[in-house]
């Protein structure tokens, strides 16, 4: 008989974190494995999963922000499901519905209960009031939990020096890539004028939500910087988000639209980053970014901010740079240095390929996670010699 495996996420977005599952779920063997997917509502993440054939539950109750009466809900309809679906393992992605899904998990007798920790909702970022309520919920729900799975070294050095994880339940995962699955188009004849960019124009892109974390202002303001030197770049904004408006002010403010364009959720990224020249990532905090992966493997240098997680996956001046977050102008300096040198952005994004490829397997992920799914179902962790990557 296959194994139950319940994965419980938020949003039906398809953001790295969301990715970063179903790039596992999609690989593990259907024949050990019977998977369903729990999130809020249909969306972007349920189409995929509905084209893989992966079974999905929708819980409206399951919200992203604080919200008492409706995070009660959402325990007692997961705690419902969980009781009347019996999945051998459950595992949870992210804060919210890490926190609700472990507890439901819990009440419901799930014998395995795993998380992944896709970046702490406490950060070098965050106010001590924050760090104040949430550590101790972190804490708190890691008694549920049989196993954390961090995506980067520092979460769980952070973990277990603060005593929020104990050190035997917790191991280091990387998320993975599929080169030969992100491979950079050839021959994209017309796109780049279908997004009005002239043949011989630079272009520079970032993709994430736009909200705080991925600090998109600060790629506005670089853009910005750039744009009073030259005007053969073109800067590119995947994604969307609550800062959108703000973002839209802040181009027609200073007459930028031509040059700087938000274009929103795309489902054609491939092809976007097949004419981009280099990859930027803003962000104050992540996990181990999707993002910058997925550039890598198109041999694209990037330039993204020096935080935790970024710093796993990008050697400075080698496969690309890494700069003081929410300082537009060291963006601006290394970014400049990278549009002025075509030979620079080869180098840089060939070591980042080879980077990617070696370090960053998908295979090396998906393996990983396999074995840890049976080790602990079988009752026989303990005997599991499984040390992450």
């Amino acid at each position: 008989m296959p194994i139950k495996l319940f994965h419980i996420q938020l949003l039906p977005i398809m953001s790295g974190v969301q990715k970063a599952m179903v790039d596992l779920i999609t690989r593990l063997d259907r024949k050990k494995f019977e998977i369903t997917v729990i999130c809020k509502e249909e969306g972007e993440l349920t189409d995929i999963l509905t084209e893989w054939n992966i079974q999905f539950i929708t819980v409206p109750s399951l919200v992203r922000n604080v919200n008492p009466l409706k995070d009660f809900s959402a325990l007692k309809d997961i705690t419902r499901i969980l009781k009347e679906k019996k999945p051998d393992i459950v595992h949870t992605h992210s804060s919210k519905s890490g926190v609700i899904g472990r507890i439901a998990a819990s009440h419901a007798g799930i014998p395995v209960i795993f998380h992944t920790i896709h970046g702490f909702s406490f950060h070098e970022f965050s106010s001590l009031t924050a760090k104040t309520i949430f550590i101790p919920i972190e804490r708190l729900v890691s008694k549920y939990t049989d196993l954390h799975i961090s995506v980067n070294q520092y979460d769980m050095d952070y973990a277990v020096k603060h005593k929020i994880i104990k050190k035997n339940k917790i191991i280091k995962v990387y998320n993975g890539i599929a080169p030969e699955e992100n491979k950079r188009i050839p021959n994209l004849s017309g796109f780049k004028e279908n997004l009005h960019i002239p043949a011989d124009g630079l272009v520079v892109t970032q993709v994430g939500r736009l909200w705080r974390q991925k600090a998109p202002e600060v790629f506005v303001r670089t853009a910005i910087k750039i744009l009073e030197h030259r005007k053969d770049v073109y800067f590119l904004l995947i994604g969307d988000g609550e800062l959108r408006s703000k973002l839209e002010r802040m181009i027609t403010a200073r007459r930028c639209e031509k040059n700087i364009k938000i274009l929103g959720w795309r489902n054609d990224v491939d092809k976007i980053l097949s004419i981009t020249d280099v990859f930027m990532l803003t962000s104050l905090w992540e996990g181990l970014s999707i993002a910058i992966l997925e550039a890598m493997v198109r041999k694209l240098p990037v330039v993204v901010s020096d935080i935790k997680g970024n710093r796993e996956l990008v050697i400075e001046n080698e496969t690309g740079f890494l700069c003081k977050p929410n300082t537009p102008d060291a963006f601006y300096e290394k970014l400049s240095q990278l549009l002025e040198s075509p030979a620079q952005r080869q180098k840089l994004g060939h070591l980042g390929y080879d980077r990617a490829q070696n370090d960053f397997s998908i295979k090396k992920t998906v393996s990983t996670l396999d074995k840890l799914y049976h080790g602990y179902f079988s009752k026989s962790a303990k005997e599991v010699k499984i040390t992450g990557r």
